[in-house]
């Protein structure tokens, strides 16, 4: 009686182990099925195998990614998002999950959560055209005209016809000015104060090496004047000692367009530019945004925050844009280490 009983169970499981596998190979072929169905753009019909897999193993992964692709193509964005929610539950986060998940969240119009799915893939492959056409067309959503132009000139320069199209139809005006941008700083020479300064130093070196050469209290003057420095010292370390203290009331204006103008100044109004960014904004209000900055001695911002008690335009489209613009200016070297003011964003409402 006990060998009768062990042989049943013996043969239950051999038989159960046999169905298993039979089940395995029969989910893969339905899955390959519903591919070449997906490939081919019968997506009703992919969706109803992919069904018929979950429905016979509710933890293979890849069905609910592929389903969900295919109900993305069939409008049925709600269903794309709880499919790739279930993957991401089974298999993790993988890139492709995140741009599938850009595009659906800006269908469905969410559009900060679609944002932040854009900015973690252009983290990822930040030569992905599609993402920056993705980004683009959920500034434009945001109501953020200059952003959504920025992200469609990046698609574009990529390949991304779609938002050649764009730029076309909504940025004429951004993209003229880039161009006018770019043509004013080709003709602007950028190292003309760079060679002034360092003739200048070449001059005095050469008549101080004259001067030693003739007399010996002139080498001796000099090394009194100097101490224990070397020639391999930079010109950017000299005391702060001999640096006159900044003009606080000093300003600049640099004219961007009719609707933008940029004041600097509160102790950097002497400090010359040696490059800025292209800059457009479209605004319908007026105002200005202030950013308070901090350059270092080799003309580099090195700091920039918003200076929420001074701005009056409160748009966050805007004040992210000039943040970042901020950030992206140059100055000529000082011999100061660090040299503080502020960036006066001021715009005027378009017509």
């Amino acid at each position: 009686m006990n060998i009768k009983f062990f042989t049943t169970i013996f043969l239950l499981a051999i038989s159960t182990s046999i169905f298993s596998q039979s089940l395995e190979d029969d989910v893969s072929i339905l899955y390959m099925k519903a591919n070449v169905l997906y490939d081919s753009g019968r997506y009703d019909e992919s969706v109803k195998m992919y069904n018929r897999i979950l429905s016979d193993n509710d933890t293979y992964a890849a069905a609910y990614l592929m389903r969900g692709k295919a109900k993305y193509e069939l409008g049925a964005y709600r269903g794309t998002k709880k499919d790739v929610l279930s993957f991401i539950a089974e298999n993790g986060v993988t890139k492709e999950v995140i741009k599938l998940m850009s595009k659906t969240e800006l269908q469905l119009e969410n559009y900060e959560a679609g944002m932040n799915y854009v900015k973690t893939a252009l983290e990822l492959d930040p030569y992905d055209a599609e993402q920056y056409k993705i980004g683009g067309d959920i500034e434009k959503a945001l109501g953020n005209n200059n952003e959504a132009c920025e992200m469609w000139y990046s698609a574009s320069e990529l390949g991304d016809t779609k938002s050649k199209a764009s730029l076309t139809k909504s940025c004429g005006i951004y993209m003229k000015m880039k161009k006018e941008n770019r043509e004013r700083r080709q003709d602007r020479p950028s190292s003309t104060a760079n060679n002034n300064r360092r003739d200048k130093v070449e001059e005095t070196t050469d008549s101080e090496s004259d001067n030693s050469e003739n007399t010996d209290e002139g080498t001796e003057l000099k090394n009194q004047n100097t101490g224990s420095r070397t020639d391999d010292e930079d010109i950017i370390d000299e005391p702060q000692s001999k640096v006159e203290a900044p003009d606080m009331d000093a300003i600049q204006e640099i004219e961007i367009d009719e609707e933008l103008s940029i004041i600097i100044g509160n102790g950097l109004g002497k400090r010359k530019i040696e490059n800025q960014p292209d800059i457009f904004m479209l605004a319908d209000e007026t105002g200005r945004v202030v950013v308070d900055i901090c350059v270092d001695g080799r003309g580099k911002v090195k700091l920039a925050e918003l200076n929420k008690d001074q701005t009056t335009v409160h748009k966050p489209g805007l004040m992210s844009l000039a943040l970042r613009k901020s950030k992206e200016f140059s100055f000529f070297p000082s011999f100061r280490q660090e040299q503080c003011g502020q960036f006066i964003f001021m715009i005027s409402a378009g017509q």
